[in-house]
């Protein structure tokens, strides 16, 4: 079993309890549970990973147990965030298996095949890295997958607020950057025609239907087609050279082990700007206010030295690399804005999108940009 970890000096943390072989979250919700292990039951996928109608029954008691009487501290193993992560998380079910070092994610039963199918691609296509976890097995039916079980402390909580320490991690983020690089060519697109379908408005009846106010919808479009309308002025003209990014590189889905960081959260993985996962390295920081007064020579440091690394290692991204730094940052702005108005909508990822322009705005400020 895990060591225990003291909630109080820790970040983003959950709840476990031991049922049979499997710790479960109980930081999940009971209605979820319901659905998947008792209403839905699919023999089939339950049984493939072991898991009895009792069994089954016993998660959801437990889930239900916590909602209407928490138990105390002791009750609970308190543990970082580990595995994939996909986007679905919260919405399905991750049994750990200490003895065997695995962890499985069990999808909700409201996710699609083809949205369940996409998590479980990506997760594969991750292995290719050597800072990812390792992909095990899946289910024929796209109902579930494991994969390896990472043991170590989550990287924020060792990052002092406001200390800037997130450099000292730089050099593991860049080899895995870098390893990203070598997975697949570049993909090359016409740079206007990528900027206009990063500007698409096609999130806005999803954000209606959800309840948002057409005002709320319209302060996130009028801030892309800005981007959109800025980059058509001033990205050179032609090709645009796309390579493989994590889609969502930070300390918050890092792992810190005795082997060095290791990355989690890779549902986004896929093709992106060359510069996209370092800026979201810093700017992560700088989001959740961990960074210090000097986040600007910080950042400035940062993208020099991966500039460098990219052309020593990948000479033929060098029109990539090469690229005017306040437009390669501001197209990280319109590809970080747009993943998020395609998730799915909560009044959360609101707040997250309206802080997020935000700071693009104030960064633009601090550096002598006029923002956008």
């Amino acid at each position: 079993m895990p060591q225990k970890i003291d909630a109080m000096s820790a970040g983003m943390k959950y709840r476990y309890r031991d049922i049979g072989k499997y710790l479960v979250c109980v930081d999940q919700t009971v209605t979820g549970a319901l659905r998947r292990f008792i209403l839905g039951y699919d023999s089939n996928m339950l049984d493939s990973l072991g898991i009895s109608k009792l069994l089954a029954r016993n998660i959801v008691k437990v889930l239900a147990k916590n909602r209407l009487r928490p138990q105390s501290a002791d009750y609970y193993e308190v543990l970082p965030v580990f595995g994939h992560l996909g986007m679905y998380v919260h919405r399905g079910f991750k049994l750990f298996d200490f003895e065997a070092s695995t962890v499985t994610k069990i999808f909700a039963s409201g996710i699609s095949k083809s949205e369940a199918e996409q998590e479980i691609a990506a997760s594969r296509e991750a292995c290719a890295v050597r800072q990812a976890p390792r992909f095990i097995a899946a289910d024929p039916g796209s109902d579930w997958f494991t994969e390896e079980y990472v043991r170590g402390i989550h990287a924020t909580d060792l990052v002092a607020p406001k200390s800037g320490d997130y450099l000292r991690y730089y050099a593991d983020a860049e080899n895995c950057l870098l390893e990203l690089l070598e997975c697949k060519a570049p993909t090359v697109v016409d740079a206007m025609s990528h900027i206009t379908d990063l500007a698409d408005n096609a999130y806005r009846d999803r954000w209606l239907d959800a309840g948002f106010a057409r005002q709320e919808i319209d302060g996130i479009s009028h801030y892309l087609e800005s981007v959109r309308s800025w980059l058509a002025d001033n990205l050179p003209a032609g090709h645009l050279q796309l390579v493989r990014t994590h889609g969502d590189f930070s300390l918050v889905n890092a792992i810190s082990t005795e082997s060095g960081l290791r990355i989690i959260d890779w549902e986004g993985i896929g093709p992106g700007s060359l510069y996209s996962d370092i800026y979201n390295f810093a700017f992560a920081e700088y989001y959740y206010g961990r960074t210090g007064p000097d986040f600007v020579s910080e950042l400035g440091s940062v993208i020099e030295r991966f500039r460098a690394a990219v052309l020593e290692r990948k000479p033929k991204l060098r029109n990539a690399a090469m690229m005017n730094q306040t437009v390669v940052r501001r197209l990280y702005y319109l590809e970080r804005v747009r993943l998020m108005a395609n998730r799915d909508v909560t009044t959360n990822l609101y707040s997250v999108i309206e802080k997020s322009i935000a700071m693009f705005n104030e960064f633009d400020r601090d550096i002598g940009d006029v923002p956008l």
